[in-house]
């Protein structure tokens, strides 16, 4: 989430590599994020090797919002699963209640696990979404990617060049409804980009306001930073 939003604002503010032109508080999240991706990689360097605590107090130090805080969850269950099944299946149930899909949970931890609460966590998790708006989002995704899938080959193509335009114009004004509606489409909205790939959803307003011209992007600029920094970014 927070390098999605230092990558947005960079191409539009800076129009340099990623960590040109930005201010204090982005170069300071993306180094978060960096050390994250240290404190992960450790912790399951220390789990292969059977060395438990390490693993769990090195991941116990990653920061993390929305989605990484499922996933750093679902981990922690995981590795307590060897010391300590009560605090692992508290672990568990947290990270299914920020979106951690049942039908991922494999067949590791040493101790039986009550798939009916856990049902109904996630069902509440499903509930506080809006799949009205995740489902049209993800739509609009395929459509993107879908005719960007022919680029290479088309693009010099009046014909491409036209469908292009009419694909992006669908979508743009797809976007500009959802905000009308209910600001711009966050964590709290629409869950995790990939939470529901499981389903075939895949809502990434990001890919879609990226794929649009650059006066178009200035536009929601502001908001995404706001969604940023309350940690509404999907």
């Amino acid at each position: 989430m927070i390098k999605k939003c230092i990558i947005l604002s960079s191409l539009i503010l800076s129009g340099f590599s990623i960590l040109f032109g930005q201010s204090q508080e982005e170069i300071i999240s993306y180094n978060i994020f960096a050390k994250n991706e240290n404190h992960f990689s450790r912790a399951k360097d220390f789990y292969k090797n059977f060395e438990i605590d390490s693993a769990i107090t090195t991941l116990q130090k990653i920061k993390c919002i929305n989605d990484g805080c499922r996933f750093k969850n679902y981990f922690l269950s995981k590795y307590y699963s060897k010391l300590d099944s009560s605090k692992s299946y508290d672990y568990l149930k947290l990270s299914v209640s920020q979106g951690q899909r049942l039908i991922y949970i494999v067949d590791e931890f040493p101790y039986e696990i009550n798939f009916t609460e856990l049902k109904r966590i996630e069902n509440d998790y499903l509930n506080s979404l809006n799949f009205d708006v995740i489902k049209a989002l993800s739509e609009a995704c395929s459509r993107d990617r879908l005719i960007r899938k022919n680029w290479n080959k088309l693009h010099h193509t009046k014909a491409y060049k036209m469908e292009l335009l009419r694909i992006d114009s669908l979508n743009q004004k797809l976007l500009d409804s959802i905000y009308c509606n209910y600001g711009w489409p966050g964590y709290s909205l629409i869950g995790s980009v990939y939470g529901l790939s499981d389903l075939g959803l895949s809502p990434d307003p990001i890919l879609l306001l990226l794929h649009s011209d650059e006066e178009y992007i200035k536009k929601y600029i502001k908001p995404v930073r706001e969604a940023c920094e309350s940690d509404e970014e999907s």
